[in-house]
């Protein structure tokens, strides 16, 4: 595979097994089994020497700035001008950043790092994720939610996962089932059913258990239809 341009010159030779756009003219570029970045000028962004799998998205592998190397051993993170953040650390995963904010994992704990600060501000942390609006923590005391520049905590809940659902409302897992709370961690649905969804009509929520579905009007805090054996 290569890549020509709007003539139809060739700006990247046709010598590789794939070439995947992952953002804006950059691109992932795989030979052998090895893949590396190239820009749709033909130039060489990366070495092209980092183990590829197919199960990973282009977008997953690099945006507008950086660029995830990874091999059997370690992963990196790389800027557009070739600087490398964790060459002295061996994680064994490195995501790409959201909000400046890395995501580095070790010995299966979480550390985060701010591209800003030059410095990890968190670190051996059991879990984190993102869904970049919110930031979720993992302690000892249940799951923390974050604002998305990691300075403010809204609340912490016991839950197995906490995943927001609309800009002020979450939705709380547990063993027992999934719930609803709002921005400040007060419940609103006990943790019990099997699905919460929004609709199309404002504060007005979708709740299914046993495979029986009802709507919950969020205002009201409280169903105006139940089906039958709800």
């Amino acid at each position: 595979y290569g890549l020509i341009n709007k003539k139809g010159d060739f700006v990247i030779e046709p010598s590789f097994d794939l070439i995947e756009e992952a953002y804006k003219g950059i691109y992932v570029v795989v030979k052998n089994n090895l893949y590396g970045f190239i820009d749709s000028t033909g130039c060489l962004l990366s070495e092209i020497k980092y183990n590829y799998n197919p199960s990973f998205k282009p977008t997953e592998l690099a945006n507008g700035k950086f660029m995830r190397l990874i091999t059997t051993k370690k992963q990196d993170l790389q800027s557009l001008n070739g600087n490398k953040y964790f060459s002295e650390q061996n994680f064994e995963e490195v995501l790409l950043p959201v909000n400046n904010l890395v995501v580095a994992k070790e010995k299966n704990k979480y550390s985060l790092y701010s591209l800003t600060k030059f410095s990890f501000i968190k670190k051996t942390i059991p879990a984190i994720y993102t869904d970049a609006k919110y930031w979720y923590l993992e302690t000892k005391k249940g799951i923390s939610v974050y604002d998305i520049n990691l300075t403010k905590a809204l609340f912490t809940l016991e839950a197995d996962k906490i995943t927001n659902l609309t800009s002020i409302y979450f939705i709380v897992e547990t063993e027992e089932g999934k719930g609803l709370c709002d921005i400040n961690g007060v419940e609103i649905l006990t943790s019990l059913y099997d699905e919460i969804k929004i609709t199309s009509l404002l504060n007005l929520f979708y709740v299914e258990r046993n495979e029986k579905g009802a709507y919950f009007n969020i205002s009201a805090r409280s169903f105006i239809w139940k089906e039958d054996g709800f």
